[in-house]
């Protein structure tokens, strides 16, 4: 039994019907609730396939819970717009494959019989930076974080001044680092990339 959840039920309707051509059987979810309740049922899961954009907040948190949840279960994830470094922690927390956008909807049964030997699919993407040291994500300081999340939650400055100590003026240019590292255009952007790519 394969679970396939996705945000979007175009592919779900087109990958079960590849999945259906292996004679495979199918569950599905259109969100986060649906995958932990069809998690939940038992464990006739043999893989799942994971859209994770499925988490809006704390994406990478929610998904090595997943993966503890799961057990033996595989989790492969849809790339998306992963960065190279997420998924690597991904991979470092347990993710056992990651599909690339570029993969046709064929191939997936092959990715899925090679995960089930137990081996770990990336379908040749970069698990390398391709960023420089003093932009993207990683180059957020531990101070840079503090503020991103507690924007990512709604304060505002004046409030995560208070939080952090500091003044507002200080929390401004610690979001204008924050936008200039990520490309962000402005905090809403910033907070969109950070839970897009697992960050928060």
């Amino acid at each position: 039994m394969v679970l396939i959840a996705h945000r979007e039920q175009m592919v779900i309707d087109a990958l079960s019907a590849e999945l259906a051509l292996q004679a495979m059987e199918v569950r599905t979810a259109t969100s986060a609730s649906e995958l932990l309740s069809q998690v939940g049922r038992g464990s006739d899961l043999d893989t799942v396939i994971l859209d994770s954009r499925l988490f809006a907040t704390s994406g990478l948190d929610q998904i090595r819970k997943l993966v503890v949840r799961l057990g033996k279960t595989p989790l492969i994830l849809f790339a998306g717009t992963l960065e190279p470094r997420i998924i690597a922690l991904l991979l470092k927390a347990g993710v056992r494959g990651i599909i690339p956008e570029t993969l046709p909807l064929k191939a997936i049964p092959s990715v899925l019989y090679l995960v089930g030997l137990g081996q770990v699919f990336t379908g040749g993407l970069s698990l390398e930076p391709a960023f420089d040291d003093h932009s993207g994500a990683n180059a957020l300081t531990e101070e840079e974080y503090g503020v991103l999340r507690r924007a990512a939650v709604g304060d505002t400055n004046k409030e995560i001044a208070a939080q952090f100590d500091v003044t507002e003026v200080r929390v401004k240019m610690l979001m204008r680092a924050i936008c200039r590292k990520i490309s962000a255009r402005n905090r809403a952007h910033a907070c969109i990339i950070a839970r897009e790519q697992g960050l928060l």
